[in-house]
């Protein structure tokens, strides 16, 4: 399943009622890396970072912290917006960010084979991801079947993810996707990519970074959303 590809089409009638897509068709022209990174980048420009997103990494649940501590903030007069500006709808503003030095850049990643089994809990097992019923068809094709948790179902789901990623490597399926091509460290510069592994400690020492670990409170750190039961 291609998510990522160039849809100019639907990008020019639907940018007329929806913000996102007028920034997708603002952006058509540019590579398919480049689209890519802006559609998965966090910014707040204030506190000088972004976020770059990278599916079945605790991405989710890092975007909403990062959203419950800017509001945090706000309240508490220490920013003047609390707006993380996600994806294509803040085109004007992510674009140039791709290339500013003076940003901090953080992303997760995870060790391959539990990003797999979390993307096939989430997807096939539990059902609680939105992406389930888009690969509806694929997934019949390859066998693999709903709720069925088995060795042998994921050895299927494995097929179906390699004939997923074989069909468009750069714009299939980002929880399919490798992470390198999620997070494009050949075109964007990091300062720092943490790891699930070290979680806390490694997204601690980000919220040092970029000033926001003092509107922490309790329990925030455990919250795990699109939670699998590898997770």
């Amino acid at each position: 399943m291609i998510v990522d590809g160039r849809r100019p089409i639907l990008w020019s009638v639907a940018r007329y009622g929806s913000a996102y897509y007028d920034g997708l068709w603002h952006i058509r022209n540019e590579s398919d890396q480049i689209r890519v990174a802006v559609r998965l980048t966090h910014l707040h420009r204030e506190l000088g970072f972004v976020f770059q997103h990278n599916a079945k990494a605790a991405s989710t649940t890092i975007q909403r912290l990062l959203r419950r501590l800017l509001e945090r903030a706000h309240a508490a007069g220490k920013i003047g917006s609390p707006i993380l500006m996600s994806g294509p709808k803040y085109w004007n503003d992510i674009l140039p960010s791709l290339e500013d030095g003076e940003l901090f850049r953080f992303g997760f990643v995870r060790e391959p084979v539990k990003r797999a089994v979390s993307t096939f809990n989430n997807f096939f097992v539990e059902e609680h991801n939105e992406y389930t019923r888009r690969h509806w068809l694929g997934r019949r094709q390859a066998g693999v079947k709903l709720g069925d948790a088995s060795s042998e179902n994921f050895d299927r789901f494995l097929d179906l993810s390699e004939s997923i990623v074989r069909r468009s490597p750069d714009l299939c399926d980002l929880h399919v996707r490798t992470q390198k091509r999620n997070l494009l460290p050949d075109v964007l510069r990091f300062d720092l990519i943490g790891r699930m592994e070290s979680y806390d400690s490694d997204l601690g020492a980000i919220l040092e970074r970029i000033g926001l670990s003092e509107f922490l409170q309790e329990g925030d750190l455990e919250i795990r959303e699109n939670r699998s039961m590898s997770a």
